[in-house]
């Protein structure tokens, strides 16, 4: 029996053995037919038809590309449709929000400027805050100074000298004394000072034995220097506890003690003389002494 291997297959010849059997010709699928009695059908796959070719990559009719937006579909971001559009964001009253704007300023202003004056005029004595004295029929004594009517009126004549033992008398029974006048040296922070000029310390201290309380705020004690009665000028030194002297009040039957810092020329340290007023409504008491 002679083999064709290049012909289709063909069971095993029984008179071979096993391993004499002729090399079968595997079958190649999607080539030409066989043979005429192998017909391949068109579109079925058989060893000599296969597979059809695939069909090309056009859109099929009623099949729309997923690139491409469906009927009825609104690409994101856009509005949808059959939906309502959103509601309009509410009108602002501009010209209403502006007068409230106006109305809270002049608000404030006006409080502001209502607190300026309540604070002015309770940073200023009144004159009910005074003591005012029993009535006094006439001038009782000279005095050194201006201004006083009434109960302001000085009790003691002439100039009075330093130290605790001497002091001024007014008709209210207000007395001033000037403890002491000694020299120090200021502080390189003190305020006042001038070349060729001294420091002078004075302390003084006002009693109240009327029977109303004493304003201090505008005690008033002034400093002149030799002969041709120099003024002198205030010292402040926070490091020497010279401030700006009398706050306060006094109440009836106490004093109240201050000391003031000036600054004198050197040569003029032995006669001093201190002016001091417990107030407008009061005469000033004059005291002379030296710089001790």
């Amino acid at each position: 029996m002679s083999y064709d291997p290049t012909g289709p297959y063909r069971p095993p010849d029984p008179s071979y053995e096993p391993w004499q059997q002729p090399p079968q010709a595997e079958p190649s699928y999607g080539g030409p037919s066989p043979g005429p009695s192998y017909p391949p059908t068109a579109g079925y796959p058989t060893s000599g038809g296969g597979y059809p070719p695939p069909q090309p990559a056009h859109p099929q009719p009623g099949y729309q590309q997923p690139s491409y937006p469906q009927p009825g579909y609104q690409q994101p971001g856009y509005q949808q449709a059959g939906y309502p559009p959103p509601p309009a964001p509410p009108q602002r009253n501009t010209a209403l929000i502006v007068t409230l704007i106006v109305v809270i300023v002049l608000v404030i202003c006006g409080g502001g400027i209502a607190v300026s004056v309540v604070a002015l005029s309770h940073s200023k004595p009144s004159a009910n805050r005074t003591p005012v004295p029993g009535p006094v029929a006439t001038d009782t004594g000279g005095g050194g100074g201006g201004g006083g009517g009434g109960g302001g009126n000085l009790s003691t004549n002439g100039t009075i000298p330093f130290g605790a033992s001497h002091s001024a008398q007014w008709t209210d029974k207000i007395s001033a004394t000037v403890v002491s006048v000694v020299k120090f040296t200021p502080s390189s922070t003190a305020a006042g000072t001038h070349p060729g000029q001294s420091g002078i310390k004075v302390t003084v201290k006002i009693s109240n034995n009327s029977a109303k309380r004493l304003d201090l705020t505008l005690a008033s004690v002034k400093v002149k220097s030799g002969v041709s009665g120099t003024q002198a000028d205030t010292i402040i030194d926070l490091e020497n506890n010279l401030g700006l002297g009398f706050e306060g009040s006094v109440p009836p039957g106490n004093a109240a003690t201050a000391t003031y810092g000036f600054s004198v020329p050197t040569g003029e340290l032995s006669k001093i003389d201190v002016e001091v007023s417990p107030d407008f409504d009061h005469d000033s008491a004059v005291f002379e002494g030296a710089a001790s």
